[in-house]
């Protein structure tokens, strides 16, 4: 099943975490983003007031889950190709 979903197009995956009502696999509005950011900031001020004012045993707070952040790829291989193109671009050739 999990197969089947992630080799459905972007747009049609995204309709359907939305009909499913999972909104931490959906996409995020950006007011969406910036308030959870807001609300990681204001976590983070909580926790570090807490450990300046002599709390012990504290652990970091952690972000809020968003969308997409789940599984980080693994950037791809740089190829011999690439490596070259690079190198020319780095060096002002022409591409």
């Amino acid at each position: 099943m999990t197969a089947i979903r992630l080799a459905m197009p972007a747009e049609q995956r995204a309709a359907q975490q939305a009909e499913e009502r999972d909104p931490e696999a959906g996409r995020w509005s950006q007011d969406q983003m910036l308030l959870a950011q807001i609300v990681d900031v204001l976590r983070i001020q909580h926790f570090d007031f807490l450990r300046a004012n002599g709390a012990k045993g504290l652990k970091p707070p952690p972000p809020i889950p968003r969308p997409g952040g789940a599984g980080s790829k693994k950037p791809a291989a740089l190829t011999a190709e690439g490596a070259e193109v690079l190198f020319n671009l780095i060096n002002g050739a022409p591409a």
